[in-house]
Parts: C-alpha cells; sequence; structure tokens
C-alpha cells in the first residue's frame, strides 16, 4: 500500500493519489476489449444468394411433384418482394397465401424448390421455407444460384 500513495502530505491523514498507473490500466482495458470484440451487422441486413442445391432437373427428381417459389424484389432496396407459386404471382399476404395453396396441393411426392433473385434478402427466404414447413412440405430444397 505504500508504493501506492504518493508520500506528500495534503493535510491530516489525506494522501494524493497517483493517476499515471491507473490511465495506463485504463488504456490497456479499452485496447483488450476493442481487439478482442468482433463488430458484426445483423443478419436482417445481409444480402444472400440461395444456396446452391442439387436443383429439381436431376434424374432422381424428375418424377416428384415439382412446387417452385420464386421470389422477386419489389423496390431497389430488397424491403419488398412479390411471391409467386408455379408461375402465379401470390395476391395479399404472399406468405400466409403460399402456406394454404401448399398446404392444399400438399402429397408424399411433393418436391418444394425455393429460387428467387440473387439479391433476395435472407429474411424472405426464410418465410418461404418457413411457409413450406408449416403446410407439411416433405422435401424442400434450393434452386441453382443465377449470375
Amino acid at each position: 500500500m505504500k508504493d501506492m500513495v504518493y508520500k506528500k502530505h495534503l493535510g491530516k491523514d489525506r494522501y494524493k493519489l497517483q493517476m499515471a498507473p491507473m490511465v495506463d490500466v485504463v488504456f490497456q482495458l479499452l485496447i483488450f476489449f476493442l481487439v478482442a470484440s468482433e463488430v458484426r451487422p445483423t443478419e436482417a441486413d445481409f444480402k444472400a444468394n440461395l444456396p446452391a442445391g442439387s436443383g429439381p432437373l436431376d434424374a432422381k427428381v424428375t418424377k416428384k411433384e415439382v412446387a417452385r417459389v420464386y421470389l422477386r424484389n419489389l423496390d431497389t432496396q430488397g424491403n419488398a418482394v412479390e411471391v409467386s407459386l408455379n408461375g402465379e404471382v401470390l395476391p395479399g399476404d404472399p406468405f400466409k397465401t403460399l402456406e394454404t395453396r401448399l398446404r392444399a396441393a400438399r402429397s408424399d411426392n411433393m418436391l418444394l424448390v425455393i429460387d428467387g433473385d440473387p439479391t433476395v434478402k435472407l429474411k424472405f427466404i426464410a418465410k418461404a421455407l418457413d411457409s413450406g414447413v408449416a403446410a407439411g412440405a416433405p422435401q424442400i430444397t434450393f434452386g441453382k444460384p443465377q449470375t
């Protein structure tokens, strides 16, 4: 304790603390946390390409009843999408309509293929996937990415 206190007497039982070592420790901690931390953008801001899948054109897949969902951006920022099922644009809330139509057309031989523009945001791909799962689609895959 003697080494940490500056010996200059300031009055009755009062001593001055040394500030330089405390400032050094604070800067070392600051540098440590800056180096050790990761800065990541939120997932909703990602622009993701659809992952590569086997696609519906494989020989083993051609015997399936293919339901193709296509997602297309409606604006340049990618905040709205148009959803079509087998070439027909879905009205209203497209993801609820998609779930309803997939549920009505569901069979054990059905293959749901999710495809779309390469710039469609991941949250819309996830919504289409959720609609397929909620409708009970037995197999879901992604279309080959477009370049």
